[in-house]
C-alpha cells in the first residue's frame, strides 16, 4: 500500500510475470495465477488511463475512479517523508517482471 495525504493506495508489488514470445507467462497478483474471472484494481496516471503511450486498453475500464492525486506530487510527498525521517531512498532489482530473450 501507498500512503498519500492520509489515504492508502494499492501498489503493483503484488504483480510477477514474465514475458516469452511477446506474450505474457507466469501472471501472478499476491502470488496466486491471474483468475480472468476476477475484476482488478489498476493504479496508474491519468496519462496512461487516458490512453497514453499506447495504453488503449486502459480507455474502457469496467469502472474509473479518479483519486486527484498528480503523480509527481505523489513522488515529491514521499521523498520529502523519507527525507524528514532520515531515511534514504534506494533502489534495487526485484526481478517482479522478466523478459526472456
Amino acid at each position: 500500500m501507498y500512503k498519500f495525504k492520509g489515504k492508502e493506495y494499492p501498489c503493483c508489488a503484488s504483480l510477477t510475470m514474465g514475458i516469452e514470445n511477446s506474450l505474457p507467462v507466469n501472471v501472478k497478483i499476491n502470488g496466486s495465477p491471474l483468475d480472468v474471472s476476477k475484476e482488478y484494481t489498476v493504479l496508474t496516471s491519468d496519462y496512461l488511463a487516458n490512453g497514453g503511450d499506447s495504453m488503449f486498453f486502459f480507455k474502457d475500464p469496467v469502472r474509473r475512479n479518479a483519486v486527484g492525486i498528480k503523480l509527481r506530487d505523489a513522488i515529491l510527498e514521499f521523498m520529502v517523508e523519507q527525507q524528514e525521517k532520515n531515511i534514504k531512498i534506494t533502489s534495487e532489482l526485484d526481478h517482479r517482471i522478466y523478459v526472456d530473450r
